[in-house]
């Protein structure tokens, strides 16, 4: 157990040093054990929320996305405009 906080305070921390708006850093920060989800190993994802035309939407108080168009995706009152979509949906352990 001490080995897993270690490490996954380790990368809280790569969260807070890489992404620049430390409300969009809480929120990809992970908070539960190693490898409970796939890990990020990309020196490139955390970078990308820095990028002016990239935006973190979270559907945690939303309920998930209430609308898809062929503009973008409707998330508790606000719509975001979109270029491409990505479903992630994650995976399942054990």
């Amino acid at each position: 157990e001490a080995a897993d906080a270690a490490k996954m305070n380790e990368l809280r921390t790569r969260v807070e040093q890489t992404v620049t708006d430390p409300g969009t850093a809480e929120k990809l920060k992970p908070w539960y054990r190693y490898a409970c989800k796939r890990p990020t190993f990309s020196d490139h994802y955390y970078a990308a929320f820095n990028r002016d035309n990239v935006t973190l939407v979270d559907t945690a108080d939303t309920h998930g996305i209430e609308r898809i168009t062929e503009h973008g995706v409707t998330a508790g009152t606000t719509t975001y405009e979109l270029d491409c979509l990505i479903f992630a949906t994650g995976f399942n352990v054990g």
